[in-house]
């Protein structure tokens, strides 16, 4: 094959742009998870009360830490500490 058929080839499979776009959303994903109490405890109500109640903000972040863990993504507490 031209150089010019394998670089064609290559640029126009699927396959090119799905694993660096899953691979970064694995990198960030922990990011995002490690601020989601603070965005629950934002939310208010149209009156200015708090949309959750402390308990349910205590308890949602961890039920998606668990949905993480049973499809095999982990976030550590410590985004720097991947071991």
């Amino acid at each position: 094959m031209k150089a010019d058929q394998i670089r064609r080839r290559t640029f126009f499979m699927p396959i090119a742009y799905l694993i660096p776009a899953l691979y970064i959303v694995t990198v960030f994903a922990p990011y995002g998870y490690n601020y989601f109490n603070l965005f629950l405890k934002s939310l208010k109500n149209p009156d200015g009360t708090p949309r959750w109640t402390m308990e349910q903000v205590n308890t949602i972040p961890i039920a998606g830490g668990a949905i993480n863990v049973i499809f095999g993504t982990e976030c550590p507490d410590n985004p720097n500490d991947r071991s």
